[in-house]
């Protein structure tokens, strides 16, 4: 019995290991500016879930909080005030890089799409991404620069895991978890 019942969680765990997780990113920062790219493969903008061509898709975009709204700017030209923004990755391996500007940070990389919408005056920042590619990076973000092939096996187990016991933590705000510790530690693409 207890055969099982291990099975049948196993194969629970499997099925959820292949869908998408919406996880908040730069949650512990009041972003106000950032730009946002592409780094590998290509994507579908999308502006006020309004499909923007091709030739948008590639540009790097300025998102601004103006009032309740986002200023979209590419090089060049002013886009307008809108109240989202999305990129939606065409394939497996595409990936985004984000900066804040406002207040100045690093540039993360993240795998698979993002959602920006402005929510109390600052830019809510949601990655998409594959459950697995989200445990590479806690497992990254967690662990830091350990060579034992055996602990990030372990710690693999213990992210994912966690990870689904927890999967509806920030439910009421509209995505999954968010990237501060109190869910996992969570830096983008490995």
């Amino acid at each position: 019995m207890k055969k099982l019942a291990t099975f049948f969680f196993l194969l629970c765990c499997l099925s959820l290991a292949a869908g998408n997780i919406n996880v908040r990113v730069l949650s512990s920062m009041n972003v106000f500016s950032a730009n946002i790219s592409v780094y590998a493969g290509s994507y579908d903008c999308y502006i006020n879930d309004i499909q923007q061509p091709d030739s948008i898709a590639t540009q790097v975009f300025q998102l601004s909080v103006v009032n309740d709204s986002l200023e979209i700017r590419i090089p060049g030209d002013t886009l307008g005030l809108f109240s989202s923004f999305r990129i939606v990755a065409r394939t497996d391996s595409s990936a985004f890089k984000i900066k804040p500007i406002r207040p100045m940070s690093g540039t993360r990389v993240y795998d698979h799409s993002l959602k920006i919408t402005v929510r109390d005056g600052k830019l809510l920042c949601i990655n998409e991404v594959e459950l697995e590619h989200y445990v590479a990076g806690v497992v990254e973000s967690e662990s830091g620069g350990r060579t034992a092939k055996e602990f990030y096996k372990v710690q693999a187990i213990l992210c994912r895991t966690y990870a689904l016991a927890h999967m509806s933590r920030h439910a009421p705000e509209g995505f999954d978890l968010c990237d501060g510790v109190h869910c996992q530690a969570y830096r983008g693409r490995p």
